[in-house]
């Protein structure tokens, strides 16, 4: 055998593990290349069909935000109150079920009644104005309705739908989420109650707890 026959057998005894070696490698990484791209394509996959199901179902109730129109009346704070003889605001929402609700002039007086769930003197309230409804008591030409605002999920009796259906509530509720109805009211503690004509004008203001005697006389007087 010759010189020239040993230099050219030897590279290629030598070079051929290593390309086995490198392409072994390289098909090892593209592997897990493909593997790892995969995952991630399924992974998006999963998170682009949540978020077209709860685009396709609509927003929930806990979604919308009051809408509300009209002067804005000053905070209350005693009397005399400089919003009595104003207009009322005008607020559209929902209830807890996704129900509209609305605050506006309906040609009869109304009490609307502000409650937060955390505020004790509300969970007061809510039980004596309802005993006092269940009994009769709301005047008959006249209309309650109430707010649910000021809602804080980190504060107790939360949430508000379960305690006032606890108390077997039948006032009509709208959810006040922004708290924009509550300012726009004026609120300034809780309970609190704005009365107002037939033609939605403030009569007056009050903030406390009233119970349903006291309630039935604002309202009859208004009527």
């Amino acid at each position: 055998m010759s010189a020239s026959d040993n230099d050219s057998a030897q590279p290629a005894n030598t070079t051929s593990p290593v390309l086995i070696i490198v392409i072994a490698v390289m098909l090892a990484v593209a592997g897990i290349a493909a593997f790892i791209i995969a995952g991630s394509g399924s992974d998006e996959a999963v998170v682009d069909a949540s978020s077209d199901a709860a685009s396709a179902e609509g927003p929930t109730p806990s979604d919308v935000i009051a809408t509300v129109s009209g002067e804005v009346l000053t905070q209350y704070s005693g009397n005399p109150d400089p919003a009595v003889g104003a207009s009322m605001p005008v607020a559209t929402g929902t209830n807890f079920v996704g129900e509209t609700v609305s605050i506006a002039p309906t040609g009869q007086p109304q009490a609307i009644l502000f409650l937060a769930h955390w505020c004790s003197h509300c969970q007061r309230e809510v039980p004596a104005i309802q005993s006092w409804i269940d009994g009769g008591g709301l005047p008959e030409g006249t209309e309650l309705v109430s707010v649910a605002t000021a809602i804080d999920p980190a504060a107790p009796n939360y949430p508000p739908e379960a305690w006032l259906e606890s108390e077997g509530w039948t006032t009509p509720v709208i959810v006040d989420r922004s708290n924009d109805i509550s300012l726009a009211f004026g609120l300034s503690a809780f309970p609190f109650w704005v009365f107002v004509d037939g033609d939605g004008n403030v009569v007056s203001r009050q903030s406390g707890e009233l119970g349903g005697d006291q309630l039935g006389a604002i309202l009859s007087a208004i009527g």
